[in-house]
C-alpha cells in the first residue's frame, strides 16, 4: 500500500507498465484513494483521473486504465473496481442503439469527422458571409493535414485592430470530440442569434472572435481510422517517437513552465501526458503560438470534455495568478447556470505543465 513515494520511484513503477499497454482498450474504473501519495501515483499512472473530490478522506477517483494498470493497482493494494470494460466498444454501441446520444448528424457516431467539421465551416461561411470568414489555415500538423481557423465579426474578412480579440479552441485532446462540436454549435447560435439577441448582437460589432475547432487533425483522423463509428480513444498527437511509442500530448507541449520541476506532464513518449521533446516541439503547438501572437487575445478558451469542470490559471504550480479574483468572477458567472466546479487546475485536479491556459494567461494575459 503506498503511503508516501517520491516522484521518482513512483515512475519507477510507471514507465515500465505504460510502454507495455500504450495501445490497450482502456476501462473506466472506480478507485477508492486513502492519501495525497495515492493521488499522485494515481494521477501519474492513469488516463484522465476525474474527481475533485479526490483528496478528501475516504475521496475516490474516476479514470481510465488499461488491464496492466489494473493489475498494478492491484499489486499496490488499492481497491477499485471496474464501471466500463472497453471504452471504446461501449461509446460506439452507445451511438448505434442510442440516437439521442448523437450530437449531431456527423457520421463519426454522431460526431463529425475532421473532413466533416471542414464541411461545416464552409457552410457556416457560405450561409453567414457578413459574420464568418472563409476558413483560413494557421498552420499543419505533423502529419501535413491543415488545422483550420475562422473568424466571427460583423467584417470577418477583415481583422479591425481597435477591437478586442476572444479566442476559442477544441480537440487539443483527440478522443474529445464533443469540444469541437461544441465550438461548431456556438458560432451556429451566435449567427442565428445575431441582430435579434441585442447583447450578442453587441459583442459580435465590436469584438474578433476566432475559433480553431480542431488543433490535433492527426489525433482525430487517427480515431475516425480505427473506430469509424465512434468512441476512438487516442488522445496524443501521431508523432512517432524514439522507442516505438507515438504521440506527444498537445497540452503538455506549450512554453509555460513546460516540464518544470512541479509536475504536471511527463518525459516519456508512452505517457498519455508526454511533453515533447522541447516546448513548442510539435508543429500543431507552433501553429497555435503563431496564429495567436498574430491575433493577441484577451480571452482565451480551450475547451475539453474531460468533465464538468470551469479551469483557470495557473495549472503548473500550488499558486494563484495575479488576477485570481477576476478569474473567479468569471468562472462563478461561467457556472452558475450549469452547476461546474471552477478553481485553478491544482485545486480541482492536479498540477499540469505545459498547458495552453497558462500559455494563454502568461503569454497574452488571456
Amino acid at each position: 500500500m503506498i503511503t508516501a513515494l517520491p516522484l521518482a520511484l513512483i515512475f519507477s513503477f510507471i514507465v515500465p507498465q505504460q510502454n507495455q499497454s500504450s495501445n490497450s482498450p482502456l476501462d473506466l474504473i472506480h478507485v477508492q484513494v486513502a492519501n495525497e501519495a495515492q493521488f499522485q501515483f494515481l494521477n501519474i499512472l492513469l488516463h484522465d483521473v476525474d474527481d475533485h473530490q479526490a483528496r478528501h478522506p475516504g475521496g475516490a477517483v474516476v479514470a481510465y486504465a488499461t488491464d496492466l494498470e489494473q493489475n498494478l493497482l492491484s499489486r499496490e493494494g488499492f481497491r477499485f473496481e471496474v464501471i466500463t470494460e472497453d471504452l471504446a466498444d461501449w461509446y460506439a454501441r452507445r451511438a448505434e442503439s442510442d440516437p439521442s446520444a448523437r450530437s449531431s448528424s456527423g457520421t463519426m457516431g454522431g460526431f463529425r469527422t475532421l473532413a466533416e467539421i471542414g464541411q461545416e465551416l464552409d457552410r457556416l461561411a457560405n450561409d453567414y458571409p457578413n459574420l464568418v470568414s472563409v476558413k483560413q489555415s494557421i498552420g499543419s500538423s505533423i502529419q501535413g493535414r491543415d488545422i483550420w481557423m475562422v473568424r466571427v465579426s460583423d467584417n470577418p474578412n477583415t481583422i479591425e485592430p481597435g477591437e478586442p480579440t476572444a479566442w476559442f479552441d477544441a480537440l487539443h485532446h483527440a478522443r474529445e470530440p464533443m469540444s469541437a462540436e461544441s465550438l461548431l454549435l456556438f458560432i451556429d447560435w451566435i449567427c442565428q442569434g445575431y441582430g435579434i439577441d441585442e447583447e450578442l448582437t453587441r459583442v459580435v460589432d465590436s469584438r474578433n472572435l476566432l475559433f480553431v475547432p480542431c488543433v490535433n487533425p492527426d489525433g482525430y483522423e487517427y480515431n475516425r481510422m480505427t473506430n469509424p463509428n465512434g468512441g476512438g480513444m487516442w488522445r496524443k498527437n501521431r508523432r512517432a517517437n524514439s522507442g516505438g511509442s507515438y504521440g506527444v500530448d498537445l497540452n503538455r507541449n506549450y512554453d509555460w513552465a513546460w516540464g518544470s520541476q512541479w509536475g504536471g506532464s511527463s518525459g516519456s513518449g508512452s505517457s498519455e501526458i508526454y511533453r515533447g521533446t522541447a516546448p513548442f516541439s510539435e508543429p500543431e503547438t507552433a501553429s497555435i503560438r503563431d496564429a495567436s501572437a498574430a491575433y493577441p487575445p484577451g480571452v482565451s478558451i480551450s475547451t475539453h470534455t474531460y468533465s464538468n469542470l470551469w479551469l483557470f490559471p495557473w495549472s503548473y504550480d500550488t499558486i494563484f495568478a495575479p488576477d485570481d479574483a477576476q478569474l473567479r468572477d468569471y468562472a462563478m458567472e461561467m457556472t452558475a447556470n450549469n452547476g461546474y466546479a471552477y478553481g485553478t487546475s491544482w485545486e480541482v485536479l492536479y498540477v499540469a505543465n505545459g498547458v495552453a491556459d497558462d500559455y494563454a494567461y502568461g503569454q497574452h494575459g488571456a
